[in-house]
């Protein structure tokens, strides 16, 4: 038993028969917490050595692919996109959260409608100030606009419901989307993570881009930063006050009547 199920082997040309211990595990975080973590930081106490990726830590990846100061960068090829992926045995872990920084590589996204590799969610930076979805319902990416720049490092969160077969993805604890459904329902649990950058013909005097991720956390526990609608307020605070995760503007309630909103009170560190 590798906690890969045996209808999800075949897709990755495993044996269902034999235990695979290159999978991922999701280990408990503290005993008797019920909370179950992987996580790769790319560092020397994870065992990573700077150099090509592949084959370390079980990773599968392309040339482009290498461990460079505590990340990985993917150098990007005039060729061949270059990739980096990762397959996990979660058992019947059917809800879960992917969570990684990235610096991402703004440009033209892939045509997916005539790529046939299994996948439950795809999304990418098409320009610096937005992010897209592929839709497999129209065969086309949609873009969600976001006040900041791709390029810059930053914390991305996606919730996978593997019971009901749609996700979310948020970008700093901003929920960016939501309720987006699953592309391959046969999917039936988590199995891979994979990262990938686009190849590009360089015209003359054009540099190659260059994109990196690292802190990558596979988890039953919801992060403890998100704050969906942005106000400043984390999620977890907002559901405790009675407040609305998804509206900006209860930030600005007063709620015990003494002259300073949620967002004052909260800033000073005062009882609301």
């Amino acid at each position: 038993d590798d906690g890969l199920a045996d209808s999800l082997e075949p897709v990755w040309s495993m044996d269902p028969f034999v235990a695979d211990s290159s999978l991922g595990q999701l280990v408990e975080k503290s005993a008797g917490s019920g909370e179950f973590d992987w996580g790769a930081t790319f560092d020397v106490v994870d065992g990573f050595v700077v150099g090509p990726l592949n084959e370390q830590s079980d990773w599968s990846a392309t040339d482009g692919a290498v461990v460079e100061n505590d990340s990985v960068r993917l150098n990007q090829s005039e060729t061949e996109p270059v990739s980096m992926d990762h397959l996990f045995g979660v058992g019947e872990t059917w809800q879960i959260w992917v969570s990684f920084n990235a610096r991402f590589s703004a440009g033209e996204l892939p045509d997916l409608s005539v790529n046939t590799e299994p996948k439950v969610a795809v999304w990418g930076a098409s320009a610096s100030s937005s992010l897209s979805v592929w839709d497999d319902t129209s065969n086309s990416w949609t873009a969600y606009s976001f006040h900041s720049d791709t390029t810059e490092w930053y914390t991305f969160a996606v919730y996978l419901d593997y019971i009901n077969q749609i996700w979310l993805l948020t970008q700093n604890g901003i929920l960016v989307a939501e309720n987006l459904p699953f592309i391959d329902k046969d999917l039936v649990v988590f199995s891979r993570f994979k990262a990938l950058l686009e190849s590009l013909v360089l015209e003359e005097g054009q540099e190659p881009d260059v994109a990196e991720l690292d802190n990558l956390l596979v988890s039953t526990r919801e992060p403890s930063y998100l704050d969906y609608d942005g106000d400043g307020i984390l999620n977890t605070d907002e559901v405790a006050n009675g407040l609305d995760i998804y509206d900006a503007a209860d930030a600005w309630a007063e709620l015990d009547y003494d002259g300073q909103n949620y967002a004052e009170e909260k800033e000073i560190g005062s009882n609301i």
